[in-house]
């Protein structure tokens, strides 16, 4: 799943297909830009980035109040300054992350 989430993220980038490795290198950081406001690809990533570590918010391309507030939880929760935004460390967070286990049989049950 994160190799296909930074896949996207490349093509968002424009990197062609043969380009988009799935590789988070410094060249897709280079161009990971700031994301607070508007309506794009990029705020859409966010959003089902957001979904694919647990977390319970409908994928949107329009930024709302509610991607803020959580995004402010996942930075909480991944103890990155706490911002509503989605910063270059957000974005590495988001993408890379293999999510919080949460309480269940031998502890290794993910929230979905």
């Amino acid at each position: 799943m994160n190799t296909a989430l930074i896949q996207v993220l490349q093509a968002i980038e424009g990197y062609t297909p043969a380009e988009a490795t799935g590789n988070f290198g410094a060249g897709t950081r280079s161009k990971l830009r700031i994301i607070s406001s508007g309506t794009n690809q990029w705020v859409w990533l966010a959003t089902v980035s957001l979904v694919c570590n647990g977390y319970s918010i409908l994928p949107t391309s329009t930024w709302n109040s509610e991607i803020s507030n959580t995004l402010r939880r996942f930075q909480q929760a991944h103890a990155l300054p706490v911002t509503g935004v989605v910063d270059p460390t957000t974005w590495m967070s988001l993408l890379t992350s293999k999510r919080r286990p949460q309480p269940g049989l031998c502890g290794l049950r993910y929230a979905l």
